[in-house]
């Protein structure tokens, strides 16, 4: 009895893979489709100061980014995320279903990988800013590099500019 229940759950599982590929696939077209949307509304609402302070360029490299991260990562980051959702729960519950008395110590394992995934997404949260921080003066020094080559050619002084970068 036990190994057609256990056969069950597999075939089960291999239907909750099945069913979250669709699911993802759904979810990130209707949520890419209102994000457009969205992005198209204001900035068609937007006052015309909007577009004076802000150049098209940076308007469409905003839009191209944010839909190209809706297009590219996020379907397989919410595959993957859904993916191991369910290998975990199949993991916890196979074994349970074998013999119930392990209940009593999953309960508390599924306690401590919550609570280290918490951990885990407010460390990599700290992490993300803090790179994106270091990254501000090499980019502002770039940045300021390019508007000024002009100048820096004229009195040639590029070797110092590299040097400065560099350093």
């Amino acid at each position: 009895m036990k190994v057609y229940i256990y056969i069950g759950m597999v075939a089960g599982t291999i239907l909750l893979f099945y069913l979250s590929a669709l699911l993802v696939l759904e979810t990130v077209v209707n949520s890419n489709s209102k994000l457009h949307h969205q992005m198209i509304s204001a900035i068609l609402k937007a006052p015309v100061l909007f577009f004076d302070i802000n150049p098209t360029g940076r308007i469409m490299n905003r839009f191209s980014k944010d839909l190209g991260l809706m297009d590219e990562i996020l379907p397989q980051s919410c595959y993957v995320a859904f993916r191991n959702l369910i290998i975990i729960v199949v993991a916890f519950l196979i074994p349970f279903v074998g013999n119930y008395w392990l209940g009593f110590a999953l309960f508390p394992l599924m306690l401590i990988c919550a609570y280290n995934g918490k951990q885990y997404i407010r460390t990599s949260r700290e992490v993300s800013r803090l790179q994106a921080i270091s990254y501000s003066p090499v980019l502002s020094h770039f940045s300021s590099t390019l508007e000024g080559l002009a100048t820096i050619r004229a009195f040639r002084v590029q070797e110092d500019f590299i040097k400065k970068y560099f350093w």
